[in-house]
């Protein structure tokens, strides 16, 4: 399938020159009765009637095939190969094919093939662009071609149909405080729990009592033999589970085009599902917009691409304030697992996730903030403004969200986060 134009030629082109000159000899001898004049108009005609017979269709049977990774990362290059091929035994002459490409600052790409074009011809064309339009699912195509015959009296255009798919996904950024994921305390996906010392119903010895132990597990008998605190010792179920939840709520999202909060939540949110995998942890994603985008719990390669296919698609939206959305979603966290929230510093109630982090924390489940200063950004409704200029500084949030026991790694446009000094860093997850 495909769609055929003629340029329309300026009015001194090489064909309408032809064309008078032929028009201009013929008279003359006509009328003059110049052999000549007659033999050179006629020469001039058999030349439009050759290029003209030459152009007509040829580009019928071009085909051209496209080929290229389907995924990429923002910033990342993508290499492309154009096959073109023809059945055309007579060959083409200055076909010129250009490629849609739209993730480029520039989408057109033009190429000339030099060389004459015909079916016994075998031609690649290479190129190689950077994706700086921001992550997103992208169709490549189609291609135009254009080609004239040797004189260039006939040129001919036409459009093939020829697409693609690109999937752009966000570009992870560099959270050194990621490191407290640490690494995963089991490497087969499908096995989830392994076994330490901590707190659960099976009973496995005495210890000396230490700081932070409940005094619930004291084992009084012992305590009064030995005269001091004696605890009972149990097996606890450590998970290797990181839930991450992802803040894209209207009001969190400031700043225009590709330079938005919402743009370092999710590219907070890449970083952390690629450094959770790698680490051998299983992953769950929830998204938190006009709808709750869930991605249940999976480990692998194959989970990671899932995750950042969705990554890659998600919007901004919705008018459920992220700590209530969080609330709902704290109870399906276990015990031993880890909570990553990247959310709105100044959008996000304060106080409600100060509370989340006490009650995870008391629940043994561990919790990474990773607060994203929106206020770096455009403000897009009175609304916001209102909100922004009640809120607390972000120094000021930043340390009530540590004091509250959560391990924060503050995420501002230009600074990389901050490595966490906590001691989770040195434990599994």
């Amino acid at each position: 399938m495909f769609v055929t134009s003629k340029k329309t030629p300026s009015l001194f082109s090489n064909r309408n020159v032809l064309f008078f000159l032929a028009s201009v000899t013929l008279f003359l001898g006509v009328i003059l009765a110049n052999a000549w004049a007659l033999a050179i108009g006629l020469i001039y005609v058999v030349i439009l009637i050759l290029a003209y017979w030459d152009a007509q269709d040829a580009l019928v049977g071009l085909t051209v095939d496209r080929t290229h990774h389907s995924r990429t990362f923002e910033k990342s290059r993508v290499d492309v190969t154009l096959r073109l091929a023809i059945d055309r035994p007579r060959p083409i002459y200055l076909l010129r094919i250009q490629d849609t490409f739209p993730p480029a600052a520039q989408e057109k790409i033009g190429h000339l093939v030099r060389d004459a074009f015909s079916a016994h011809s075998n031609y690649e064309i290479y190129y190689s662009r950077p994706c700086v339009r921001r992550r997103g699912e992208y169709t490549l195509g189609p291609v135009t071609a254009q080609m004239a015959d040797p004189m260039g009296l006939f040129p001919q255009s036409t459009t093939l149909p020829v697409f693609s798919n690109l999937v752009v996904y966000p570009l992870a950024r560099s959270l050194p405080a990621l490191s407290v994921l640490g690494q995963g305390t089991l490497f087969h996906v499908g096995r989830e729990t392994t076994r330490r010392s901590g707190q659960s119903e099976e009973f496995i010895g005495l210890r000396e009592y230490r700081p932070g132990d409940t005094p619930l597990h004291i084992h009084w008998p012992s305590s009064a033999r030995h005269e001091r605190f004696i605890v009972k010792e149990f097996q606890e179920t450590v998970v290797t589970e990181v839930i991450l939840v992802l803040d894209l709520t209207r009001l969190s999202l400031t700043g225009l085009g590709d330079q938005t909060s919402a743009e370092l939540v999710i590219q907070a949110g890449a970083a952390t599902a690629a450094r959770a995998i790698e680490q051998s942890h299983r992953v769950e994603v929830f998204t938190i917009a006009n709808t709750v985008d869930h991605i249940p719990l999976g480990g692998g390669g194959e989970h990671l691409t899932t995750i950042l296919d969705r990554m890659a698609l998600y919007r901004s939206g919705g008018d459920t304030p992220f700590p209530n959305a969080l609330e709902h979603i704290a109870p399906l966290i276990r015990r031993g697992a880890t909570l990553v929230a990247v959310f709105g510093a100044a959008t996000s109630n304060l106080e409600q996730m100060e509370q989340i982090a006490r009650r995870l924390t008391l629940e043994k489940v561990r919790c990474i903030f990773i607060p994203v200063d929106e206020r770096q950004f455009m403000k897009l409704s009175k609304e916001q403004e209102e909100i922004f200029f009640q809120a607390e500084s972000f120094d000021t949030i930043i340390e009530r969200l540590t004091l509250a026991g959560a391990d924060v790694a503050p995420l501002q446009v230009g600074v990389e986060g901050r490595e966490l000094t906590s001691a989770f860093g040195a434990q599994s997850v």
